[in-house]
């Protein structure tokens, strides 16, 4: 199916989401909505059915919520064996960009184990159509040169920014203490931790590179 490039899709994922007002919003028009194993609950705490759920199911399982499974249609259920190589957050994105996805979002993975939360930041930083990715705490959006991004912010909020992928990276800001500006990019370990909003709103121009800003929430 071809989608246009307006169109978004969505992956509900274990760990710690947003609330459940957040979750409703962010997966509000979205041409696509998959659940990865234990995202099942997030999701459908939240009221939202998604279309698919993918993985080998260990999560729900262990806490008891298999049967949600029995709510759906068997061909809605791609399960696999629990000896495998992707993780289950990797499967719902394998699936969403088979489908034709061009902008993915990612809701929960938040507080989970580092080995996970490492996976999913490696598949923020290295797929282009990973648009975002927002746990209970935080939400992250990837930047890619050329273009502006810029977001509602309240004074105080804090902003931490990381280079992706490969380089060169150039960027700059307004709005935040410290200005992007400068940054030597290249230099290994350089980034900008624990930025904070002057006033309401920031932008971030990416002028070469991919970018990963985290904001606290």
């Amino acid at each position: 199916m071809c989608r246009r490039a307006n169109e978004f899709s969505a992956a509900f994922i274990g760990g710690e989401a947003p609330s459940i007002k957040r979750r409703r919003a962010l997966v509000n028009g979205a041409a696509l909505v998959i659940a990865a194993d234990s995202g099942l609950v997030s999701a459908e705490k939240a009221g939202i059915t998604p279309d698919f759920i993918v993985g080998d199911m260990d999560s729900l399982s262990e806490t008891g919520e298999i049967e949600r499974l029995l709510r759906y249609p068997p061909q809605k259920i791609i399960r696999f064996l629990k000896d495998k190589d992707y993780s289950d957050t990797e499967l719902a994105l394998r699936h969403l960009l088979s489908a034709g996805a061009n902008r993915v979002r990612l809701i929960g993975g938040g507080n989970g184990r580092l080995d996970h939360t490492l996976a999913i930041n490696n598949l923020v930083k290295k797929e282009k159509r990973i648009e975002s990715w927002h746990t209970k705490n935080e939400d992250v959006y990837a930047i890619d040169a050329p273009s502006v991004f810029g977001l509602d912010a309240r004074a105080g909020t804090v902003v931490s920014v990381f280079k992706a992928g490969s380089g060169p990276w150039k960027a700059e800001s307004k709005g935040l203490k410290w200005p992007l500006n400068e940054l030597c990019w290249e230099e290994t370990g350089f980034f900008s931790l624990s930025n904070s909003v002057l006033n309401d709103g920031f932008a971030i121009y990416a002028q070469k590179g991919r970018f990963m800003a985290v904001v606290n929430i």
